[in-house]
C-alpha cells in the first residue's frame, strides 16, 4: 500500500502565506494518555487565502470499539450510540488524510494531535507518518508576546479576542475557534511585512528559541 502521508512536506521558504492552504485539526479522544488512548473524533477547517473556508469543513466520529469512561463523556459530549454508529478508524483516518492532503497542519497545543494522528496512522494505515503540524499557541506568543505570559490555554485566548465556540470540546467547533485565532496571528504577521513561509517559520522558531532562554535562566 503506498504510503498516503508521502505526500507531506513544509511549504517552500518563499511560498506567500496568503496563497498557502492551511488545514486546522482538532482531535477528541479516549483520554489523554498518549501511549494508549484512542482518537474517537476529528475535525478540521481549511485556511485558504487567509479566510476560513465554511465549505471545506470536516467531521469524523470513530467507534473505537471500547467501553468509555463516564468522565471522558462527560468532556466530549460523545454518547456511547454516536460513537458506535461512527466510522471505523481506518475509513475515518484515510479520510482525513486525504481532506488534508499534504497541507501544513495548524492545532493548538499541536504536540498531542500530531502525536496521536501519526500514532493512529501507524496503526491502522500502516502509514509512517511525519505529519508537519505547527502549533498555533507559537503564533500565539510569537506575534503578541506580551500577552503570552499573562494567557494560557486556548480558553484564554479565546476570551480575550472576543471568540465564541458554539460547543467547547467538540472538534469542528474547536479546529473553528483556533483556525480564528490562527488567522488573527497571521494577519498580524502579514500587516509586519511577514508575507513568506520562511520569513513566519524565522519569526516563530526565533520566538520558541527566546521563550526557551527566559527558562533557563
Amino acid at each position: 500500500m503506498n504510503d498516503i502521508t508521502s505526500k507531506w512536506s513544509p511549504p517552500a521558504s518563499t511560498e506567500r502565506l496568503d496563497q498557502t492552504r492551511w488545514v486546522v485539526v482538532d482531535v477528541e479522544t479516549t483520554g489523554l494518555n498518549i501511549r494508549k488512548d484512542r482518537v474517537i473524533a476529528i475535525g478540521a477547517v481549511e485556511i485558504a487565502q487567509l479566510k476560513i473556508n465554511l465549505m471545506q469543513s470536516f467531521e469524523r466520529v470513530f467507534d473505537p470499539g471500547v467501553d468509555m469512561d463516564h468522565e471522558n463523556v462527560l468532556i466530549h459530549g460523545l454518547s456511547p450510540q454516536e460513537l458506535q454508529q461512527g466510522t471505523t478508524p481506518q475509513e475515518g483516518l484515510r479520510e482525513f488524510l486525504e481532506y488534508a492532503s499534504g497541507a501544513p497542519l495548524l492545532a493548538f497545543h499541536a504536540r498531542f494531535d500530531k502525536h496521536m494522528l501519526e500514532k493512529e496512522s501507524k496503526k491502522w494505515l500502516g502509514a509512517s507518518a511525519r505529519l508537519p503540524c505547527y502549533d498555533v499557541a507559537d503564533f500565539c506568543q510569537a506575534f503578541f508576546p506580551d500577552l503570552s505570559r499573562q494567557l494560557k490555554g486556548l480558553d484564554a485566548w479565546l476570551e480575550h479576542f472576543g471568540l465564541e465556540v458554539a460547543e467547547r470540546h467538540h472538534a469542528t467547533c474547536d479546529a473553528m475557534a483556533t483556525a480564528e485565532l490562527a488567522l488573527i496571528c497571521l494577519q498580524k504577521a502579514m500587516a509586519e511585512g511577514i508575507e513568506t513561509w520562511g520569513q513566519l517559520m524565522d519569526r516563530v522558531n526565533a520566538s520558541i528559541k527566546l521563550h526557551q532562554s527566559r527558562h533557563m535562566l
